[in-house]
C-alpha cells in the first residue's frame, strides 16, 4: 500500500514527544494561513488527539496545504529534522486516486468552504 499525505502528517505527529504535541498545536493556532484559509479554532485543537489533528489539518487546509502548514511548524517548534523528512515524504507521497484537477479543487475548495 501506498504512503498517502494522510499517512505522511499522521506518523509526523506521532513523532513528536507530549510537550512538543503541545507546542505544535499552540503555534498552529497562531501561524498565518493564506488568505482563503482561516486557523483551526483553539477550541478544537486543544482536546485534538494526532488521528484527530491529522484530519482537521486536511479537511480545513486541503491535503497540499495541510502539508505546508505542518512543515512550517514543525519548523517554528524547532523540529526541523521532522519537517524535513515530511517534505521528502511529500514528493513521493500518493495523492487520491481521483484526476488531478479534481483532488487540486477539492484543497482549495476546503479553506474556502471553512470560512463560511
Amino acid at each position: 500500500m501506498e504512503r498517502t499525505i494522510r499517512d505522511s502528517l499522521l506518523e509526523a505527529l506521532e513523532d513528536l514527544e507530549e510537550q512538543k504535541f503541545k507546542e505544535f498545536k499552540f503555534k498552529l493556532d497562531d501561524i498565518p494561513v493564506k488568505d482563503d484559509c482561516r486557523n483551526i479554532p483553539r477550541g478544537r485543537l486543544e482536546q485534538a488527539d494526532r488521528l484527530d489533528l491529522t484530519n482537521m489539518l486536511i479537511s480545513f487546509y486541503g491535503q497540499d496545504y495541510a502539508m505546508e502548514v505542518t512543515i512550517a511548524v514543525l519548523e517554528a517548534i524547532n523540529r526541523k529534522d521532522l519537517a524535513f523528512r515530511l517534505r521528502r515524504l511529500s514528493l513521493t507521497a500518493s495523492r487520491p486516486s481521483e484526476s488531478s484537477r479534481s483532488w487540486r479543487w477539492k484543497a482549495s475548495w476546503a479553506c474556502s468552504m471553512e470560512k463560511s
